[in-house]
């Protein structure tokens, strides 16, 4: 019954996300890892959505809910320009290290995607 206190108490994802340190999407990636997710990544965009990864080289892209920026870090690689916003403090902070481990420069927005306004063209 306390799970389902907890559950009412905290009425948003990101809110359960905190509370119980979880990120559903991370991937932890080694170098090792982060070769083969990254292949994964090129063979959905240019096998079935059609779409070269190098097309994004100096575009201007807007993340919702990136996390802790693991497919971001291939856009970023690409050359694009990345607004990022997401509401969790603690995924910002583990990606903002893993963005400087790289010198890759990304606006990131800490808010929820409601409360996000710009009127910036994406």
């Amino acid at each position: 019954m306390k799970k389902l206190n907890i559950y009412k108490k905290n009425n948003s994802l990101d809110k359960i996300y905190k509370y119980f340190k979880f990120n559903p999407v991370e991937f932890g990636l080694s170098k090792k890892k982060f070769k083969a997710f990254k292949k994964q990544r090129e063979s959905l965009f240019h096998d079935h959505l059609k779409i070269q990864l190098s097309s994004f080289q100096n575009k201007s892209l807007l993340e919702f809910g990136p996390a802790n920026g693991e497919k971001t870090l291939i856009y970023l690689e690409q050359g694009a320009n990345i607004t990022a916003v997401e509401p969790n403090k603690d995924f910002i902070r583990i990606f903002k290290n893993r963005i400087k481990k790289k010198n890759f420069k990304i606006n990131i927005k800490n808010k929820y995607i409601e409360n996000f306004v710009t009127k910036k063209k994406f």
